[in-house]
């Protein structure tokens, strides 16, 4: 019996393991064929190339050439910075003028999954004594490799960025850029740098700007790139009870599982709980990685009903992602004789309205999906008896 709860132990660990494995090789640029000797030569790296006619570089510690062009750690030609992790990192141009552009490629050494969600992370580092800083930069997923004889941008829009506007001047620190990518099916390459020309690519001009002793763009040191696949799970389906009454959530995938919010709920780190919401309240359940950056999430929703006439039941939030669950925002009530239902942006604008008590919003406006984000909405309407509403609040939108 010892035995076979060992061996059962140690397949579901290689489960875990595998669901979290890091799908980029040499993801800190440690390995390489031949220590770097001078500029230009992160194909000297195992793994990663150079994708266009440029020249980004491999740094390491390994160095030992001339004092002239050294691109050692963490002491190198564009400055001081050491290694995040072990010894070695990789640098590239992110802005240069004249939609010049460099980039760094690998292979992932598994294909994606088409539909499965994966948590992407990389850190960067503004180089010391640059003229420029952006925010532009982020990864770009492609079946195939790309080789372009180009010293320019490259034509492809990046699925995972930095976000607008946090332009990168931090040159002590590593900066982490992350985020979550539901892959098309097929992708096995990933790309990174600027992939934006100069009209579209928002800089800020920092003290070196015209000055001989700054280089005049944008250089980012790079290092522990991640693809990882997350965890996935289930909150079950939508449920209405009686007030008073309670009803068992199912929790199912990946564990560890952790509900919340925690008011109803008999526990909120096991797979069935049972909730006993005195109103209508949405669950949400999430389980999280052990790095904390990427965090699966799902949502149920217990609907109270047989409460006075008087309340109306709109959640809070909703998940309109195409699996069946949530995936609408209805108003709920067990005597509104009349309303009208409105949805706003952040900027007043309105995005849905209705009528219909069957007819919820499916997250989307003129066809296209909306981002995650909080909106306002406006319920107004008079119930069975006679009393009219009138009520506004904040809506949150998951992805």
């Amino acid at each position: 019996m010892k035995n076979l709860l060992l061996a059962v132990y140690c397949l579901l660990f290689i489960a875990y393991s595998l669901s979290a494995q890091n799908l980029v090789s040499n993801p800190s640029f440690e390995d390489y064929n031949n220590c770097p000797s001078n500029q230009g030569q992160v194909n000297r790296l195992k793994y990663w190339f150079n994708p266009t006619l440029q020249t980004p570089d491999y740094f390491n510690f390994c160095y030992s050439g001339s004092s002239f062009t050294p691109v050692s750690v963490p002491s190198n030609f564009y400055g001081f910075q050491y290694a995040r992790t072990g010894v070695a990192y990789a640098g590239f141009a992110a802005y240069a003028g004249i939609d010049l552009r460099e980039y760094i490629e690998t292979s992932l050494f598994d294909t994606l999954s088409k539909g499965k969600k994966y948590c992407v992370t990389f850190y960067i580092s503004l180089a010391d004594s640059m003229a420029y800083a952006t925010d532009a930069i982020g990864i770009y997923f492609s079946k195939d490799s790309i080789f372009d004889s180009t010293y320019y941008n490259l034509p492809y829009i990046p699925q995972i960025e930095n976000p607008v506007n946090n332009i990168i001047k931090d040159s002590i620190n590593w900066i982490l850029i992350a985020g979550e990518y539901i892959a098309g099916g097929g992708g096995k390459f990933i790309t990174i740098g600027n992939f934006y020309n100069d009209a579209n690519t928002k800089i800020d001009t920092l003290g070196g700007y015209m000055n001989p002793d700054y280089w005049q763009y944008a250089y980012y040191y790079i290092d522990d790139v991640s693809v990882t696949k997350m965890k996935e799970v289930e909150a079950g389906r939508d449920t209405a009870i009686k007030y008073g009454e309670r009803v068992q959530l199912h929790a199912s995938g990946d564990t560890p599982y952790v509900w919340s919010p925690a008011a109803g709920l008999s526990c909120t780190a096991c797979a069935y709980p049972f909730a006993s919401p005195t109103v209508t309240t949405t669950y949400y359940l999430t389980s999280p990685d052990s790095n904390s950056i990427c965090t699966s999430i799902d949502s149920v929703t217990i609907y109270v009903i047989e409460t006075p006439c008087k309340e109306l039941f709109i959640p809070n939030a909703f998940s309109p992602n195409g699996d069946g669950q949530n995936d609408k925002l209805y108003v709920r009530g067990n005597c509104i004789k009349e309303f009208i239902f409105a949805i706003y942006d952040r900027w007043g604008e309105k995005i849905f309205e209705t009528s219909d008590i069957n007819e919820g919003w499916n997250g989307k406006y003129k066809g296209i999906d909306m981002n995650s984000a909080v909106f306002v909405y406006h319920a107004t309407g008079e119930f069975l008896n006679g009393e009219r509403f009138n009520k506004k609040w904040n809506i949150t939108l998951l992805k």
